[in-house]
């Protein structure tokens, strides 16, 4: 019993420390951001870094994702906050799926985006909500693919 017990302590360690958690989030290909009430980047991990073409997480914590990343729908007419399907989700407590949108990278372009975000409140916190945000490029056939896809059901 000690010698599964003394297996353990190292994983529980990692596991408390938080570690295994940022591994998990950037062993991931899809982009995860987590936003505080007020809409300001409490974390972001590697493929978000990546895909929105940033280097430093600090590049963006502590700053409005909204502003930054989604403030242009995709005709190119600003898309203000109150507006935004994150932000309108996350004030009412609930979860949203989109697949009509565009995310903008550092450099100025954009590229249109599936999402899905989900407020979670920790009991310990109840006065206190963070929205979870992953997205993942949309793929979108066009063009001479567009003919590869005709006749297959959506």
């Amino acid at each position: 019993m000690a010698n599964g017990l003394s297996r353990r302590a190292p994983a529980k360690a990692w596991i408390e420390s938080g570690e295994l958690a940022r591994v998990l989030l950037d062993s991931t290909a899809q982009a995860i951001y987590a936003l505080d009430m007020l809409g300001n980047c409490m974390f972001c991990n590697s493929a978000c870094l990546r895909l929105l073409g940033y280097e430093d997480p600090l590049e963006l914590m502590g700053k409005k994702m909204h502003s930054i990343i989604h403030h242009t729908r995709p005709d190119g007419t600003p898309y203000p906050g109150d507006e935004c399907r994150i932000y309108s989700a996350f004030r009412r407590g609930e979860g949203s799926h989109v697949d009509d949108e565009v995310v903008w990278r550092a450099d100025g372009t954009s590229f249109p985006v599936e999402y899905w975000s989900q407020n979670q409140r920790t009991p310990s916190r109840a006065h206190q909500s963070v929205e979870v945000t992953e997205f993942l490029p949309a793929c979108r056939p066009s063009g001479s693919h567009l003919a590869a896809y005709q006749g297959y059901p959506s």
